[in-house]
């Protein structure tokens, strides 16, 4: 096994055990709660932040920011106490660890989709082609993109992504990539 595969591998056993110590609420909540948080503080920030200004005569702009992360730290503190509660029931009912089993699912596609963005990201680098197509057509590296890619095109946010200018670069980045390595093996075959 090559040093990239190694690398991916490592980096998916790593969230994994963090998935695996946090556990599948936990691990859940933290990625849904930012982003309810960040939602709620985009939309509910304005309106908290007549207080800020009634009250400390801030100018609107910092009022605005400071409402924001008011209601950004209110959301992830109530998430917070949801989560202990969710864990102490999950606990008395004896099911912690198929909680932290899920964790470790939960955790481990998390890094399969930060591997996969990594290995787009390498086709952007300034770097040598070779490099880049080492990195790209590892093994295991290409199952993962592999298995992103199906889950995007089952989710349908593959019609969202494919009309963005920048995959439709590194999709053609890619498919030149391709095309040279199997120009350079075939006179070997």
């Amino acid at each position: 096994m090559d040093i990239i595969n190694i690398i991916a591998l490592g980096i998916i056993l790593v969230f994994g055990g963090f998935g695996f110590i946090s556990g599948f609420i936990k691990g859940s909540a933290r990625l849904i709660g930012w982003i309810v948080a960040l939602i709620l503080a985009i939309k509910l920030g304005p309106a908290s932040s007549v207080f800020f200004q009634n009250t400390f005569h801030f100018s609107v702009k910092t009022s605005n920011i400071l409402g924001g992360v008011l209601v950004f730290i209110i959301v992830m503190i109530i998430i917070a106490i949801i989560v202990k509660l969710l864990k102490k029931m999950v606990k008395a009912l004896h099911l912690s660890f198929l909680d932290k089993l899920l964790g470790f699912i939960l955790g481990s596609f998390q890094a399969m989709i930060v591997v996969f963005l990594l290995s787009l990201f390498v086709q952007i680098l300034p770097i040598t082609e070779q490099t880049k197509t080492t990195i790209t057509n590892a093994a295991f590296v290409e199952w993962n993109n592999e298995k992103i890619a199906r889950i995007l095109e089952a989710t349908k946010l593959d019609s969202h992504i494919r009309n963005n200018s920048y995959y439709k670069e590194l999709l053609k980045l890619q498919y030149k990539i391709k095309k040279d390595v199997t120009a350079a093996v075939s006179p070997l075959s």
